[in-house]
This record gives C-alpha cells, structure tokens and sequence, in this order.
C-alpha cells in the first residue's frame, strides 16, 4: 500500500483513500484479512476433532483404573469400560488377558503387546494428560495465587481448555500489524525505499507524515481484524460469543503497541524493507509461541519457570486478559492485562515519535 505518498487533505480523506487502496492490494488483503480467516478455520476443524473423542465408542475396551476413582470416572463418561482396583488386582487382570490395560496412580500405562485397542487407550490417556495441564495452567496460575484479583471470581461451567489456542490466534493477529510499522518506518526513511527519498525532500513536516501515516494504518488494521473477529464468531463458530467488546478493546491497545513496536525494531536494525519484515515476522512468532499458539502447555512453563515474560510479552497479556473474561467471566484480569499493554503501546509510541524526529541524513 501507499501509505503516505498522498496529497494534502483532511484525514478523514486520507483514510478513505488508503482503504480503498489496501482493498486493491491482493497480497495484503490476503495476509490481512483470508489468512487470519483460513488459520481459525484449521484451528477449529482441529480442536474440534480433539474434542469429539468422547463421541467415539469405547465400550468393549476395559481398563482398571489403579487407585483413582475421579480418573475412573473421566474414563467411564468417556465410554470405556473403566473400573477402579489395586495395582495387584490390575496386574493379575491383565496376565488373564481380562483387560486391555491399566494406568497407575502417575498416570503410566500397562498394556500386553501392540494393538488397536492399546493404541487408544495411549492416545485417550495422553490426551487425559494434556487436559489436566491445561486445567493447572488456568487455575495454577501466580496471579490468582497472589490474590490480585478479586475474590468473586466464577469458573465459568462448560469452558474448554482448548479455547487458549484460539486466545493465541487473536495475540498472533494483533501483533501482525508490527510488520505495517516497519512498511511505515521504511517509507519515511530516505535509506530504506526511494520513496522515503522522495518525502524527506516535501516541503512538508516529517512528523505530520508519519502521525497522518500511524493514524491511519492503525485505524485501518483496526477496522479489518475487528470485521475478521465478528465474522469467525458468528460465522465459523469460534467461541468469542459474549466477550466480542473485550477482544476490540485488546484490538485497539495492540494495534498501537503493534504499530510502534515495529517502528522501533526497524529503527535498531540496518536492514532493507523485505528482510525487516521477515524479522518482524519472526519475532511474532517467536512471541506467540511463548503465549502458547503451538503448544499450550507452553504456558504454563513460562508461568512457572519464566513468571517475568508474562509480564512483557505482548502475546502472554493478550491472551491471560481473554483468560480472566472467558473462564472466570471477571474483568479484573483483563483489565490488569490491558493497562499493562496499554503501558507498553504508550511507551514504544513515544519512543517511536522519538526516533522519527531524531532522523538526520548528511545527504539524499
């Protein structure tokens, strides 16, 4: 897109202009708008089958639960034909080929030899284990032990762990708007494209340019991921329903956090245009995986091990913030959350103002 190659004009004018302008840029609107949509479908069509494991028949398949009659329990709704024993019980059944299988009190798995029952049981019971992590991540974490929040808070009946990979999409999402920062660093700066050349030497404000060129991506990024947001929860079913107004709040402070980070990364590096995205890229990424977009349990590594990083990732605050509305329907996490971005989206966008005024060229 172009962004500020524009004549003088209201902003209102200018935004029109850009939209219209990002509408007939197909790559962009690809990656702005068709990816975002095509991720949360294979999101859902995934986390679904996972899901709807219980709708399978494990009747004929028996297994003793040593010791455990909450776990005997989760398998006996999930179908199998699950009884609670001793592990002298389990043993001697398992010899008589009475049963299929049986997990002991740490979760390990006994089976005789290789087949298609044993292999679904290893596979329901690992999927028992990443739920369970998944239970401790929410409940286990050091901002609900410290009672920062309040004590009203409700577990909401019926919520689905694997609702923390869609968290991790919207984080993915709001952080891509860093690589427009970098389109808008590049094109003011005389050293990165040509046309950066061309604005240094327009008799106009630099500052004026970049905030009329700021302003307007994030209002146009803005606009497009909230379209993006409404259409996969009415449309593809993903479970935003009820908290459609906290994920825009999120939206916006991410935008601007988004916007400026990228100008400043851009600022730091000495590289052209395409190899500054393609770090930026990166780098979300390298962001997102902390805040558990490819592995869930991620998360609760981070919170135990690196309790820090929660507190400055820009993925990890977005998605605890839709943690706190989703599953405990309270706002005070996500506000907490939030005003923590909204720090950090204040304090990079005034060091990028900082890094526009500062640039000087010996020569164009």
């Amino acid at each position: 897109m172009c962004l500020l190659n524009l004549p003088e004009g209201s902003l209102e004018k200018m935004f029109k202009m850009l939209l219209k302008d990002a509408l007939r840029d197909k790559g962009y609107m690809f990656w702005a708008f068709l990816w975002p949509i095509l991720l949360y479908f294979i999101y859902s069509v995934t986390i679904g089958n996972i899901t709807n494991v219980d709708k399978v028949d494990f009747s004929d398949i028996k297994v003793v639960i040593v010791e455990d009659n909450m776990k005997t329990a989760i398998f006996n709704q999930i179908g199998f034909s699950a009884s609670n024993g001793s592990l002298e019980e389990a043993k001697s059944k398992l010899d008589a080929k009475e049963i299929d299988g049986y997990i002991t009190k740490d979760s390990t798995l006994y089976v005789n030899g290789k087949n298609e029952k044993n292999t679904i049981i290893k596979e329901v019971l690992r999927e028992y284990k990443n739920r369970e992590v998944l239970a401790k991540d929410i409940k286990g974490f050091p901002i609900f032990k410290q009672n920062i929040v309040s004590k009203s808070i409700v577990e909401r009946p019926g919520a689905s762990p694997e609702v923390l990979f869609y968290f991790a999409l919207v984080s993915l999402f709001i952080l891509t708007s860093s690589t427009v920062g970098v389109d808008l660093y590049c094109k003011i700066s005389a050293d990165k494209k040509e046309q950066g050349k061309r604005l240094n030497i327009v008799p106009k404000s630099k500052l004026k340019m970049f905030f009329e060129g700021y302003l307007t991506d994030a209002l146009i990024h803005i606009a497009i991921s909230i379209v993006i947001t409404i259409f996969v929860t009415y449309v593809l079913d993903i479970p935003f329903h009820g908290m459609l107004l906290e994920i825009m709040g999120l939206i916006i402070v991410g935008t601007f956090f988004s916007l400026s980070f990228g100008i400043i990364v851009s600022s730091l590096l000495n590289f052209k245009a395409d190899a500054l995205t393609g770090i930026m890229v990166l780098i979300n990424l390298i962001l997102c995986f902390f805040g558990g977009m490819m592995n869930i349990q991620i998360l609760h590594l981070v919170e135990t091990k690196l309790p820090f990083l929660t507190y400055i990732n820009p993925a990890n605050l977005i998605s605890k913030a839709l943690q706190g509305v989703y599953y405990y329907q309270n706002l005070d996490m996500y506000l907490e959350n939030l005003g923590i971005l909204s720090i950090m989206a204040a304090v990079c966008f005034a060091l990028s103002i900082l890094i526009v005024r500062r640039r000087r060229y010996e020569s164009l």
